[in-house]
């Protein structure tokens, strides 16, 4: 999670899972920060909701 975190500089990241996989939530954010973060990340994000 520590490799994950540095791409979220600043920003708190909760690690999530259920049955269907992982997922990292944040802090609320504003969607043009969602978008740098998925632009960043690409492949890494599948949904921002």
């Amino acid at each position: 999670m520590e490799y994950v975190q540095e791409y979220f500089k600043n920003i708190r990241i909760y690690p999530n899972s259920n049955n269907k996989g992982i997922w990292v939530e944040t802090q609320n954010l504003l969607m043009s920060k969602c978008l740098e973060l998925k632009e960043i990340l690409g492949s890494w994000f599948y949904d921002i909701k």
